[in-house]
């Protein structure tokens, strides 16, 4: 049993980055539309809807692999759809799985600060949301992928070992102008906040994320 969820954990991950048209670029108005707006409601909006629809990864990117097949199986007719589609399924998994963390993520930790963008850390969704049907992924080559994905981790891992010294910054800034309570409310929401992100990256590092953030940004 442990053998097999190791080798179909290998496919999905090998799908997820190694598929031909993987991870596309964020749709630019999409994104931009999210800069806009930097809130806990919006984050957690986002969230509902990630939880609720994640599901639907699965008979998108299947569908989508099987009528884009495998990258040199051009050829190959109804059995380069086939393991199109197998890679597909994988994909979907993968990205469904990531909506799922990013959603719940979003959702219960509405409250908490964002990093000021996930630029290069971790892969991307093909669009905003699961059920957005009219967006073709654009290719992505795997070193950087693979690279992105290590990137997330250690960002996980290193911001709870300064987690301490960024709590006692943001108490001293505010100590220094008198406003030793506001400092200390300020050391303790910043810090909750840094460990609920690196818990998410930590946790989610393999699967994809979105480039944005919507939360109050941590400085």
């Amino acid at each position: 049993m442990y053998r097999f969820l190791i080798v179909f954990f290998a496919v999905c991950l090998t799908a997820t980055v190694g598929y031909t048209d993987a991870f596309a670029d964020f749709d630019a108005d999409a994104t931009e539309e999210a800069a806009k707006a930097r809130s806990g409601s919006e984050k957690g909006l986002r969230g509902i809807i990630n939880v609720s629809t994640c599901w639907l990864e699965i008979p998108i990117q299947t569908t989508r692999g099987a009528r884009q097949g495998v990258a040199g199986m051009d050829g190959a007719g109804v059995s380069g759809k086939l393991f199109g589609g197998i890679f597909g399924l994988s994909r979907g998994i993968f990205h469904g799985t990531g909506r799922l963390i990013t959603g719940a993520s979003d959702l219960a930790g509405f409250w908490a600060g964002d990093y000021a963008t996930n630029a290069g850390y971790g892969t991307n969704y093909d669009s905003m949301y699961a059920f957005q049907l009219n967006v073709e992924p654009s290719p992505m080559e795997q070193q950087p992928a693979s690279q992105h994905m290590v990137n997330k981790a250690y960002r996980g891992v290193s911001n709870v070992v300064v987690l301490p010294r960024d709590f006692f910054r943001y108490t001293n800034e505010q100590a220094r102008e008198n406003k030793p309570f506001a400092g200390l409310s300020k050391g303790v929401w910043a810090g909750s906040s840094i460990l609920w992100n690196s818990a998410t990256d930590i946790i989610s590092f393999p699967f994809p994320n979105y480039p944005d953030t919507l939360g109050n940004t941590l400085q």
